[in-house]
């Protein structure tokens, strides 16, 4: 459970420097402060999705001095990306202070020129143990540009007699070799066939 509320809490900070390159008035720090610091200003947090706004309400609970503003706008037609582009492009006192991008398109933002850079946060990246995917996803040419607030590894199952006629074994640490790559997982899928 720690774990958990530890992660929470790193998400939440994370969230918080994903946006943009920041609006330029009082509102939203540009790093996470440190013990004892006060956030203070606005928030402005944009996304598709209502759990970001779950997400900001949880945030504006721990910090009652930071005032939040959540807009959200649908995925329909490419609607949010356009809005968010067009933000970003603008610049000015339209720039969200963070936003949320979904898979399919996040790297076209963070391979782009839009997103400030976020290498600052990665001890504490390392520190709760982030997985290196998401580290990667989220940069572009050396640079962390971009967090996650969810990751979602995948497991497989297989029969233990499949496994021994096919592979000579059920052990999962063995299994797992044939299966630790996408080159490999083909290839293993093949031989199974």
């Amino acid at each position: 459970m720690k774990r958990i509320l530890v992660l929470a809490t790193m998400v939440l900070a994370f969230v918080l420097v994903l946006g943009a390159c920041g609006n330029g008035d009082d509102g939203a720090a540009a790093v996470v402060p440190g013990e004892g610091e006060a956030w203070t200003g606005t928030l402005n947090i944009w996304s598709f999705t209502d759990e970001a706004e779950r997400q900001a309400i949880i945030f504006q609970g721990m910090h009652p001095e930071v005032n939040v503003e959540f807009q959200m706008v649908g995925m329909d037609g490419g609607a949010y990306e356009e809005w968010v582009l067009t933000a970003l492009a603008a610049g000015g006192t339209t720039v969200p202070d963070v936003i949320y991008l979904e898979a399919g398109f996040v790297r076209a933002f963070v391979m782009g020129p839009l997103l400030q850079g976020l290498d600052d946060l990665m001890p504490l990246a390392r520190e709760i143990e982030m997985y290196q995917f998401v580290i990667d996803i989220g940069s572009y040419d050396g640079e962390v540009r971009a967090f996650s607030w969810q990751a979602t590894p995948g497991v497989m199952y297989y029969r233990r007699s499949i496994a021994e006629e096919v592979f000579g074994t059920s052990d999962p640490a063995t299994i797992q070799n044939y299966f630790r790559d996408l080159d490999n997982t083909i290839a293993s899928a093949r031989r199974i066939r």
